[in-house]
């Protein structure tokens, strides 16, 4: 395996992750709700999940997907109504700081929970599945053990995430402890969700 193939796969990973998606919206929902302590366990939650995911690659997940496009549509259905869910619930204000009514510090919660959340965000979005299902074929050498190559592949994926989604958390707690009205707390946790909502509508299997 070349450096110059590992390298193309730490640009289409940046490129992949950079742009907002169901896991970039749920970490800025959870900074924005929770606190910077609630984006660790969110990006730790969608690392595991990616981790999962890259081994089942690697292992022949992706030939059995191909092979039944009906779990395909199963998964993308899944995901969506999930993330509209969240949505949906953010926009009403459901949660332990719907029944503020003043700006307060940011009421935590178990990271058990959040941790889960976002793991299973992550497992139910097919963009992730597809994007290792169409990398890893091009970077793994069947002819050379593959467990040196899928820690690579791992170390670059989770450096690369967790810049990312860490950037995102650290902008996003700036801006947000900039904004001491409650009213406009409230917009952009509402405008969070309906994020949320718009990713879960773009990701329905309606084709």
């Amino acid at each position: 395996m070349t450096t110059a193939t590992w390298l193309a796969f730490s640009i289409a990973t940046l490129a992949a992750t950079g742009s907002p998606g169901p896991n970039a919206m749920l970490v800025v929902r959870n900074t924005v709700r929770h606190g910077l302590y609630a984006a660790l366990f969110t990006v730790s939650g969608n690392l595991c999940s990616r981790f999962v995911m890259a081994s089942g690659v690697m292992l022949g997940l992706s030939a059995l997907l191909n092979a039944s496009p009906w779990l395909v549509i199963g998964l993308r259905l899944a995901g969506a109504l999930y993330l509209i869910w969240l949505g949906i619930r953010a926009m009403r204000g459901q949660g332990p700081q719907a029944a503020v009514t003043h700006v307060t510090p940011h009421v935590r919660q178990p990271c058990l929970r959040i941790f889960l959340e976002a793991a299973t965000v992550s497992l139910v979005n097919p963009n992730t599945l597809g994007f290792f299902a169409a990398a890893v074929p091009q970077l793994v050498d069947l002819h050379t053990p593959i467990l040196p190559q899928l820690a690579t592949l791992i170390a670059i994926d989770t450096t690369v995430v967790l810049t990312v989604m860490s950037t995102y958390a650290f902008v996003t707690h700036a801006v947000h402890r900039r904004i001491t009205s409650h009213s406009r707390l409230m917009m952009i946790r509402r405008g969070g969700g309906a994020a949320l909502v718009i990713v879960g509508l773009t990701m329905l299997p309606l084709r």
